[in-house]
């Protein structure tokens, strides 16, 4: 029976417009129907282990997506929760810093380390508490943001609101 269309399959290395293979672009969109149809393609599954040439895995992917539907298919699937880009954050690294709970929670329930560091030392856990600390300096200083705007709006509609004129004559009235 052939393929639809829509599974028809072309391996990582083959160009397309982002350069990643179909299953990580499905779990880079969040698409967790189409992750699980593609994992029943054998090419697919292949995947599971390989990166794309920035180091990405699947599971990369599926985080930045911020789809934890995709990381549960992709993990049960057997794709390696400690896998590392480059610079050493697995995908637990990058939900963390995203403070995406739902991501962590999947990652940590198929086996991944919020205690690991990355090549700078830097653990999911450090990652998570510094994403708070900013997001909770950002509500501090969301009301002093918010004056600053509205004087500067002040300042700015009296500076370009017209000048008082007189009145123009009417044409008759002028000789």
């Amino acid at each position: 029976m052939a393929q639809p269309a829509a599974l028809s399959y072309s391996p990582a290395g083959s160009p397309n417009h982002f350069e990643i293979s179909p299953l990580a672009f499905a779990a880079w969109r969040g698409d967790g129907a189409c992750v699980a149809a593609l994992l029943e393609l054998p090419e697919a599954r292949r995947e599971l282990h390989l990166r794309d040439k920035e180091g990405w895995s699947v599971l990369h992917f599926a985080v930045r997506g911020g789809s934890p539907v995709c990381i549960r298919l992709l993990a049960q699937a057997g794709a390696d929760v400690r896998a590392a880009v480059p610079g050493g954050q697995q995908a637990i690294h990058w939900a963390a810093a995203a403070a995406s709970a739902d991501c962590c929670a999947e990652l940590l329930l198929a086996g991944a380390l919020p205690t690991a560091p990355d090549s700078t030392g830097r653990t999911a856990v450090q990652l998570a508490q510094r994403r708070l600390q900013h997001e909770q300096a950002a509500e501090e200083q969301a009301p002093f943001q918010r004056q600053r705007l509205l004087r500067a709006q002040q300042h700015l509609t009296v500076r370009l609101a017209p000048a008082a004129r007189p009145a123009a004559a009417p044409c008759a009235e002028r000789r």
